[in-house]
C-alpha cells in the first residue's frame, strides 16, 4: 500500500498572476457551483470596472473566492485556454510532478470536503476565501502512481453516473422553463382570457376595472405619504411598453404602487432594540422563496447607517445580482428584523401581494434588471430604476384568478421537482460512496 502524505496545497500550487493586457468582458470565463468544473457562460451585462484581470490558462486549477464551499472550482479546459478573470477568481499552476490535477478536484469532492471551506471564509459583508488562507489547507497526497490510478478509476465510475445527473438537470430545466411560460401567459393577461369574457369591465368597481384600482392606489399613497416629499414618476411613452396587454389592463410604474418599509437607523436608534436579527441573501430558499433562517444578535456594520425593517406581508426583493432570484414574501412576523440594504422591502397598495410577486419573478423583468446592472463586485440595480419598473396592472378579482391558476400549476409541477430533488440526492449519495471506497486508504 502507497503511503499517503499531507501536504500543504500551497506546496503544490501555486498563484497566476498574469495580468491581461485584453479584459474584454467576451474573454471572461464564470465558475458553476454545483461541481461540474469550468465553462463560458452568458455575461449578465457586465461592466467595466476598476478591478485588474487575469489571464488564464488551461490546466490551471481555479476557484470562486466567495463560492468555494459551494462546489465553485475546477481545472480549466483547453477550450478556455487565454481568458480572463478577475482575482476574485484565482487561478493555479500545478506542480504535475507531484500531483495530478483532476486528483485536486477529486479529493475536494470525496467526503463534501468542500463544503467545510465555509469555516475559512473571512469577511464582515461579503466573505470569501482568500489565497494565502487555502494555499495553507492540507491535503493528503498519494504518489503519482496512485493519483493515477484513482483519476483513471473515478473517470470511469462517476461518468457513468454523470449521465443520471445529465438527465436530472434537463428534466429540471424543463421545469424552470414551464413555470416562466405559465409565468408569462399569466403576465400578458393570456391565461384568463375566457375568465375577461365571463367578467366584463365594470367602470368604478375596483374588483373589476384595473382603471379605477389604480386611481385608487394613488389615493391610498398619497395618505401614506401626508407630509412626506413626493416623488414623481415620469409618465409612459406608448414606444416603452415591452408587450401587449389586455384592453382592460393598464400599464404603471412599480413605485406608484408599492410602499417601502421604514429603515432603521443603526446608529441611533440601536440602543431601542433588545435584539436585533439580520437576515441575509443566503436567508432565502431560492425554490420556495421563503426566509428559512435568520442569524441572529450579529455585529452591523455600523458605517452603513440604515437597514430595512421586515414586516409580515411584505415582499423582499434582492437590489444586488437581480438575476438570481432572490425573492421572498415575508409570510411571519419579524419583530425587530432587518435586512442589509441589498434588499427592498415593499408593500403593495391594493394589489395583490403574489400578483407582484410573480411579476417580479417572470424573466422578463430579471432580463430587464440584468441589462441595467451596474458594478461590477456586487453589480445592482438602483431604487429609482426599481421605481420605475414598468408592470401591467389587471383588476383586483382577475389578480385573485391569475394568481389561482398559477399556484394551481405550480404545485403540480412542485411535485414533479420533488422527484427531481429526491433523484439528486440519490445520485449525490451515489457518488459520494463511490468517493469514500476510491479514497478508503488515505
Amino acid at each position: 500500500m502507497n503511503e499517503w502524505k499531507k501536504v500543504k496545497i500551497g506546496d503544490v500550487l501555486t498563484e497566476s498572476k498574469i495580468i491581461a493586457l485584453d479584459s474584454n468582458s467576451q474573454n471572461r470565463i464564470t465558475v458553476r457551483l454545483n461541481c461540474k468544473g469550468i465553462e463560458k457562460r452568458e455575461e449578465k451585462a457586465e461592466k467595466e470596472g476598476a478591478t485588474k484581470y487575469y489571464k488564464r490558462k488551461a490546466g490551471q486549477f481555479i476557484y470562486g473566492k466567495q463560492n468555494i464551499h459551494k462546489g465553485a472550482f475546477g481545472i480549466i479546459p483547453s477550450d478556455l485556454d487565454g481568458f480572463t478573470s478577475s482575482a476574485d477568481l484565482p487561478s493555479f499552476d500545478i506542480d504535475i510532478s507531484r500531483c495530478i490535477p483532476d486528483y485536486i478536484c477529486y479529493w475536494l469532492k470525496s467526503n463534501d470536503r468542500y463544503r467545510s471551506l465555509q469555516e475559512h471564509v473571512k469577511g464582515a459583508g461579503s466573505q470569501r476565501l482568500a489565497v494565502k488562507d487555502f494555499l495553507q489547507l492540507e491535503i493528503m497526497l498519494p504518489d503519482i502512481d496512485e493519483q493515477k490510478h484513482i483519476v483513471s478509476n473515478l473517470s470511469n465510475k462517476l461518468g457513468k453516473i454523470e449521465n443520471l445527473t445529465t438527465e436530472n438537470e434537463k428534466q429540471r430545466e424543463y421545469i424552470k422553463k414551464l413555470r416562466q411560460s405559465i409565468l408569462q401567459d399569466a403576465i400578458e393577461g393570456k391565461l384568463t382570457a375566457e375568465w375577461r369574457k365571463d367578467h366584463p369591465v365594470i367602470k368604478g368597481n375596483l374588483d373589476f376595472d384595473a382603471e379605477s384600482l389604480f386611481e385608487k392606489i394613488q389615493q391610498e399613497k398619497q395618505k401614506a405619504q401626508t407630509g412626506k416629499k413626493q416623488k414623481q414618476l415620469p409618465p409612459i411613452a406608448e414606444n416603452e411598453k415591452p408587450f401587449e396587454i389586455p384592453d382592460s389592463w393598464k400599464w404603471v410604474r412599480l413605485g406608484e404602487i408599492i410602499e417601502y418599509t421604514e429603515n432603521l437607523d443603526i446608529q441611533t436608534k440601536m440602543n431601542d432594540y433588545d435584539l436585533i436579527k439580520y437576515v441575509d441573501i443566503d436567508s432565502i430558499d431560492n425554490i420556495r422563496h421563503e426566509i428559512v433562517q435568520h442569524k441572529e444578535k450579529r455585529v452591523c456594520d455600523l458605517s452603513s447607517r440604515a437597514r430595512r425593517v421586515l414586516k409580515k406581508d411584505y415582499i423582499l426583493y434582492s437590489n444586488v445580482r437581480p438575476y438570481l432570484c432572490n425573492i421572498a414574501i415575508v409570510k411571519n412576523e419579524y419583530l425587530n428584523y432587518i435586512g442589509s440594504t441589498g434588499f427592498f422591502v415593499f408593500k403593495t397598495l391594493l394589489a395583490k401581494k403574489e400578483f407582484i410577486f410573480f411579476i417580479l419573478f417572470y424573466n422578463y423583468i430579471i432580463d430587464f434588471y440584468s441589462s441595467i446592472i451596474q458594478g461590477f463586485n456586487s453589480p445592482s440595480i438602483n431604487i429609482t430604476q426599481f421605481d420605475n419598473t414598468l408592470i401591467p396592472l389587471s383588476s383586483l378579482k382577475e389578480q385573485e384568478e391569475i394568481v389561482r391558476i398559477i399556484d394551481e400549476k405550480f404545485a403540480k409541477l412542485d411535485l414533479i421537482e420533488q422527484e427531481i430533488k429526491q433523484r439528486e440526492s440519490y445520485i449525490n449519495s451515489l457518488n459520494q460512496s463511490v468517493m469514500r471506497e476510491v479514497f478508503k486508504n488515505e
